[in-house]
């Protein structure tokens, strides 16, 4: 049986396109809803389809911290149907093919997309375009080795090699443009 995608699953796999890694809490602050409840309920439609479009990851429970917020991700087939629903290439869709890297992070990259939403609402609310955002943890490569030759093998979005050949790497970097002036930002 074919899946219906209704306009909030719709919002809830672009904003998982967009972010990449979002919590309930996240998307239910993205697609505008009063109702996280009803988001709950879309992504366990999404997650609970012969080809699920969604996946999650739990991180259970941290003592002093309580539970931890599941992660929604967006998958191959998620972001198929999100090419069909927005009439895309679906190659311009980035989904986390290898899985999720994220227990060691959660706090910070947590943190971080919430810098990307709300960098994303300052310019929705104040007439800026943002020109394009680079994350961190978007990267190609090999990293399976220690020692700092392995940031060099690896090929991060948000990497820079300053003219002294010293190499940096923001969590962020993105652009936008307000009153015909661009800006370049680097968020760490």
């Amino acid at each position: 049986m074919e899946l219906r995608i209704t306009a909030l699953d719709a919002d809830i796999l672009r904003a998982l396109s967009v972010y990449t890694y979002l919590t309930i809490p996240q998307i239910t602050r993205i697609v505008g809803s009063k109702n996280p409840t009803s988001v709950k309920h879309a992504l366990q439609r999404l997650r609970g389809h012969g080809r699920p479009l969604v996946k999650k990851w739990d991180y259970g429970f941290i003592a002093g911290v309580g539970r931890l917020h599941s992660i929604s991700t967006l998958t191959k087939a998620g972001a198929s149907v999100l090419a069909e629903v927005d009439r895309v290439d679906s190659t311009s869709i980035y989904f986390p093919a290898l899985g999720v890297q994220y227990t060691r992070d959660y706090a910070h990259r947590k943190a971080f997309v919430d810098c990307h939403i709300a960098v994303n609402e300052w310019a929705a609310a104040n007439d800026a375009e943002i020109e394009f955002f680079d994350r961190y943890f978007l990267a190609h490569g090999g990293n399976h080795t220690e020692g700092s030759d392995s940031l060099i093998r690896r090929e991060y979005q948000t990497r820079a090699v300053l003219p002294t050949g010293e190499l940096i790497i923001p969590d962020g970097i993105f652009a936008f443009t307000q009153a015909g002036k661009v800006r370049l930002c680097a968020l760490e």
